[in-house]
């Protein structure tokens, strides 16, 4: 009758039915510990991305001081002024900016978008609407430092429209893009930055040249011209 028990592991036969149940004992101990290892790891690593986050929000605060930071986008529209033939105010326009303000509560993305900024990482970065529901920035040279975003960070305003998120590339380093839309359900997987507070006029013009290529984004003919960050002066600071 215990032909059907047979244990291939090993050469002694089980002596009653009650290898089963301890076999059922062993697994769901095993997944205890599984379980608190789990726990464990998890712990370490959000203790780990509290530093990493604390550490980026003393590096900002030590480049630009106390309070929030706008990072300011000057496009340039000559190429297609210039075949458009409306290059004859050349000097004459004010820069054509598109200005963000960065959230507190994603400080790494944050500080590694700071730090390529500072390095001219997105001078002369193509600007074009590439998607129904973005707009994307893409440098035109990948950064030396090779930084990268190391884990996502949840904000209270991710990707709502005119919020900017930023993503992984393929080749290496990142993508910034702006949201026209809200977009929380498409980019779960991506940080999002700050949000735009002027320029829609600048961003428009970016929208209505993109439609008439007819969503040929190869070169849009519109680049940033340059990208600065700055602190902004709260009421009451000296």
């Amino acid at each position: 009758d215990g032909e059907g028990n047979i244990d291939f592991f090993s050469d002694r036969q089980p002596i009653d039915g009650d290898r089963a149940d301890i076999d059922v004992d062993l697994i769901e101990k095993q997944k205890k510990q599984l379980y608190r290892m789990e726990e464990e790891i998890n712990h370490k690593v959000n203790a780990l991305e509290k530093r990493i986050q604390q550490s980026a929000r003393a590096h900002i605060i030590q480049e630009f001081g106390e309070g929030p930071v706008q990072v300011n986008l000057e496009l340039d529209f000559s190429k297609i002024d210039q075949l458009q033939g409306d290059d004859k105010t050349k000097g004459q326009i004010k820069p054509q900016l598109i200005s963000i303000l960065l959230f507190h509560d994603t400080p790494h993305a944050a500080w590694t978008w700071l730090e390529q900024i500072g390095r001219h990482v997105w001078d002369g970065a193509e600007i074009a609407w590439s998607q129904a529901h973005v707009v994307d920035v893409v440098p035109s040279h990948n950064d030396p430092a090779g930084s990268k975003i190391e884990f996502i960070e949840k904000g209270k305003s991710e990707h709502q429209i005119w919020t900017v998120g930023l993503r992984g590339q393929q080749s290496g380093g990142l993508a910034m893009y702006i949201n026209l839309q809200d977009n929380k359900h498409y980019h779960k997987r991506e940080t999002c930055v700050g949000k735009v507070i002027s320029g829609f006029e600048t961003l428009q013009r970016v929208l209505e040249i993109s439609r008439s290529q007819n969503y040929d984004i190869s070169d849009s003919g519109i680049h940033i011209k340059l990208v600065t960050a700055t602190h902004v002066a709260m009421r009451g600071d000296v």
